[in-house]
């Protein structure tokens, strides 16, 4: 086997491990789960037929817009919030968002 087709199968089996552990966080935040143990989604991700450690769990998630926070203790799912610094900015984006709702309604009633 070349090289080259090494590196592409191991690509793609990283591909499919991260949407698969994407997956999984996915499902439990729709649930409304917010925190998950690393060990947790290994052992799912294990029953799907793949072999990883923690490390390599952190390595392959790190940096991605859904998760918050990921240390070897926890994955916090974030919750979209987190990109609101100012109370103001985010108080005066959701009375916005309420007007352009009611605006909405009351043109569908019409």
């Amino acid at each position: 086997m070349k090289f080259s087709e090494l590196v592409e199968r191991d690509e793609s089996y990283s591909e499919s491990l991260r949407d698969d552990a994407i997956n999984l966080l996915i499902a439990a935040h729709a649930q409304g789960v917010r925190t998950i143990e690393p060990q947790q989604l290994i052992k799912s991700l294990k029953s799907l037929g793949h072999t990883l450690d923690i490390q390599t769990l952190i390595d392959l998630l790190q940096g991605h817009p859904l998760l918050q926070k990921i240390t070897p203790q926890e994955i916090v799912v974030s919750t979209g919030d987190e990109y609101y610094v100012d109370a103001d900015k985010k108080k005066e984006d959701q009375s916005k968002i309420k007007k352009m709702a009611k605006k909405q309604i009351d043109k569908e009633i019409k």
